[in-house]
């Protein structure tokens, strides 16, 4: 406690800028940036492992500023900005960021935000049932091979695979094969998909109703989608075992709400 108390006596305001346009940077205190990420620890430490322009000085050129703008919401706030964006129904844009966002949580190892950033794109996919296909190209081209998020899009795909609603057919795999290790996983995710029960019965309505691998992973508390060890399935996607506030399913008239874990 100690240490927190000076470090607020003695605060250092580090320089942080975002991008190559030549930005006004961000004065970000620097017990704020070691808290969110070990990354920046280290980069801010007497022998940093980030080269620094000046004293006082972090550069992330390659960087979108917009979505630095979500992490230092999130460093202050622990939640993520009611943008304009996520209240309306052309929200590409919005779902662009928030894949921005996680691949940037995930360069920089802060896993809290990663399962805060997921949470809000499973949002997205129970509201708007799937992705523009540039933002699956996106998550795939900014992620490596097996994490969490490249588990969703393969997902998603592998169920545009499965049917003949969406746009998105076995014609335009093509697409993806500039991605390393992307066509692996959609084959996986194809081949546990055909293994999986669509048709699930609400028991709340007394009717059959059809939803996607992903919303079974939202619904899967309400639902009972889980794993062999009894893990609701959307944790799977997951960093860091799934933030403390997350969405649960009430039943088919309350639909999803907000809950503490």
């Amino acid at each position: 406690m100690d240490e927190l108390i000076q470090s607020l006596r003695d605060q250092r305001l580090i320089k942080t800028y975002i991008g190559s346009d030549g930005a006004e940077p961000f004065h970000v205190p620097q017990c704020i940036l070691e808290a969110t990420s070990d990354h920046f620890k280290k980069a801010l430490a007497p022998d940093g492992s980030l080269d620094m322009a000046a004293p006082d000085t972090l550069s992330f050129a390659d960087d979108s500023e917009e979505a630095w703008k979500v992490l230092l919401y999130w460093m202050f706030k622990h939640d993520l900005p009611d943008d304009e964006q996520r209240r309306t129904d052309d929200c590409e844009g919005w779902e662009l960021l928030m894949v921005e966002c996680w691949a940037m949580g995930n360069r920089y190892n802060i896993p809290k935000f990663q399962d805060l950033v997921m949470l809000e794109l499973l949002d997205c996919l129970r509201k708007y049932t799937t992705f523009e296909t540039d933002t699956i190209k996106q998550a795939f081209a900014t992620t490596p091979a097996g994490c969490a998020l490249r588990m969703v899009m393969a997902e998603l795909v592998a169920g545009h695979l499965q049917d003949e609603i969406f746009d998105l057919g076995p014609e335009n795999l093509r697409e993806f094969e500039g991605y390393s290790g992307c066509l692996a996983e959609i084959d996986r995710a194809v081949k546990e998909w055909s293994g999986t029960s669509r048709r699930i019965v609400d028991e709340d309505a007394r009717e059959c109703c059809v939803m996607s691998v992903v919303e079974m992973v939202v619904a899967s508390q309400q639902l009972h989608f889980k794993d062999q060890q009894g893990v609701p399935r959307w944790k799977k996607f997951m960093v860091a075992g799934g933030p403390e506030v997350h969405w649960v399913h009430q039943g088919p008239y309350k639909g999803f709400v907000k809950v503490k874990a």
